[in-house]
């Protein structure tokens, strides 16, 4: 994946599941988005991350189950979801911040 600012730098950023063991109708708290950013703009503050399961649904970090945290020069993006059934499922994540920040993966 590669992260395009709106001043023509770019950078790149890994996006990895790590699910660990998934039950159907529990939730799982699940790592979905990594990345770094060289734009001095880019916070906690003003990110925003959204979600998309395979199950049609969505979460964002206006909610209580899309988060993002920042540690040793790395954005990473959690979140947590229950499927209702066992299976392998897609995740789509978008990230968008500061500078044309614009993140786009699927897992």
């Amino acid at each position: 994946m590669t992260i395009t600012y709106l001043y023509s730098s770019t950078d790149t950023a890994e996006s990895t599941i790590e699910p660990g063991d998934l039950l159907a109708g529990l939730e799982a708290f699940l790592t979905v988005a990594t990345f770094e950013s060289n734009d001095p703009a880019t916070s906690l503050s003003n990110l925003y991350a959204e979600v998309t399961w395979d199950d049609g649904s969505t979460s964002d970090t206006t909610g209580d189950d899309v988060w993002i945290t920042y540690a040793a020069g790395v954005f990473t993006v959690h979140a947590k979801h229950a499927f209702d059934e066992s299976g392998e499922y897609t995740v789509d994540v978008t990230v968008e911040g500061p500078s044309g920040l614009e993140i786009e993966a699927e897992n």
